[in-house]
């Protein structure tokens, strides 16, 4: 029953985020702030595609040099491994 409701969340989500969700007041100022235009271009699995997508159609791609999911066919409590692997790929490219 949860996986159900798990999915239906995530199918919604996937008609209805896109164009429901807002960028917070100050955000791309912010984003500005913090790091200009870099490229986007990496991440894993559909939900990173996801996530790319609703960067894009916000307008916020640019802003972000990474963007990672969970791996293909991972699902609940994915999350400690997608950070560290951010944490991975960072130190990778900003080690001496």
């Amino acid at each position: 029953m949860a996986l159900a409701c798990v999915e239906s969340y995530r199918r919604h989500y996937s008609e209805v985020g896109p164009v429901a969700t807002v960028v917070f007041a100050g955000m791309r100022e912010l984003l500005e702030e913090l790091g200009g235009d870099t490229p986007a271009g990496r991440g894993d699995g559909q939900s990173a595609g996801r996530r790319r997508a609703l960067l894009d159609a916000l307008g916020l791609r640019a802003f972000f040099t990474v963007v990672l999911g969970p791996r293909p066919g991972q699902r609940e409590r994915a999350q400690g491994e997608t950070i560290a692997r951010a944490l991975t790929h960072f130190a990778a490219v900003h080690s001496p």
